[in-house]
């Protein structure tokens, strides 16, 4: 996995598992984690369930031409390629299936932790308008202060609704990828996050895994197979040419492709760099958040800050974790589009 500083690391793991649990609060393990949702998105989706379909289909398809003595060597090629681009078909499906699903999952916690964010902010307003009333009554502030006090409290509850309406959303998407109701979630953390790797390694992989390549090379085979047929005494010129212009064509096609992968590799991989850096920079606002309110603490426990005050003080540590938890979810997103764009 990607590695951060060790105490940073693991004081926000556990912050975030407190701060993002919005359910099942008594319960010793959060489930599903992210591993389980992936497992059940990449059993469940529609895509997948039908690649896997089309597999099933070409490998009963090539049986009978293994097993048909009438079958021609070119008519076997090709369903041993129409076998190969099924395969393909079903690595790019479960890829596109793993994204949805980090981004559905990622987008439950992030709801919920506005929630629970909105929630405490909704509890320090009513309580500053709790005390800007006691103040009117003794005649230290103005009606205005009030009035204004009420309004924040009054736009905070509508806040706090649209909160509500959001995670209930996110729970529904989720509940779709997934073919059921996810439940109480766990937190991601950077265990979650995928290997690192080079770009050299990453684009090298991808040359060599992407389903559009293969396809474009099983197009080239095709086409050198074809001249190979006709490229005799016994056929016409215009065959001779036509499937050598197809080969032709299909090698430009296949440096195309190689080109056009190792770009979008390239483009993803500084998606994931650029991701990982704004990570990094969330955790140093979490590690001065977390000292800024245990002097806070320490005020309070003199008698020289309010109540009220330190729960501000919560509230901006809260934000801070809220921002490193959805950083954290951005790079493991941009990791998997990396994977995506090396597979498809």
């Amino acid at each position: 996995m990607t590695s951060f500083p060790k105490a940073r690391s693991l004081a926000f793991t556990i912050a975030t598992a407190a701060a993002l649990a919005w359910s099942g609060a008594g319960a010793q393990t959060a489930e599903p984690t992210l591993a389980a949702a992936l497992a059940d998105g990449a059993e469940y989706a529609a895509a997948v369930v039908t690649a896997r379909t089309d597999l099933a289909t070409a490998k009963r398809d090539l049986g009978i031409a293994v097993a048909d003595p009438s079958t021609t060597p070119m008519a076997l090629a090709a369903a041993q390629r129409a076998v190969a681009a099924a395969e393909d078909g079903l690595a790019v499906a479960i890829a596109t299936a793993d994204g949805d699903v980090v981004a559905a999952y990622a987008d439950v916690l992030e709801a919920a932790a506005t929630h629970a964010t909105a929630t405490h902010q909704l509890a320090i307003l009513t309580t500053t308008l709790q005390a800007t009333r006691a103040r009117f009554d003794a005649g230290a502030v103005t009606p205005a202060d009030v009035s204004k006090a009420e309004s924040d409290v009054a736009g905070q509850q509508r806040t706090l609704q649209e909160a509500e309406t959001d995670l209930a959303f996110a729970n529904d998407t989720l509940a779709e990828l997934l073919g059921k109701d996810p439940g109480t979630l766990a937190p991601i953390t950077e265990d979650d996050l995928l290997p690192d790797a080079s770009l050299d390694e990453v684009t090298a992989q991808a040359l060599e895994a992407s389903a559009r390549l293969k396809n474009a090379r099983r197009s080239l085979e095709a086409a050198q197979a074809q001249l190979a047929a006709v490229d005799n005494a016994l056929s016409s010129r215009s065959d001779i040419e036509a499937a050598r212009t197809a080969v032709t064509t299909a090698t430009a096609a296949l440096q195309d492709m190689e080109a056009t992968v190792a770009r979008d590799v390239q483009r993803a991989y500084a998606s994931v760099t650029a991701a990982r850096n704004r990570y990094r920079g969330t955790l140093d606002s979490v590690a001065s958040a977390t000292a800024e309110l245990a002097a806070q603490q320490v005020r309070l426990t003199a008698g020289t800050i309010s109540e009220l005050a330190y729960s501000q003080s919560q509230l901006s540590l809260e934000n801070s974790r809220a921002s490193a938890a959805s950083a954290l979810h951005a790079l493991l997103a941009a990791q998997y589009a990396l994977r995506l764009a090396g597979v498809r």
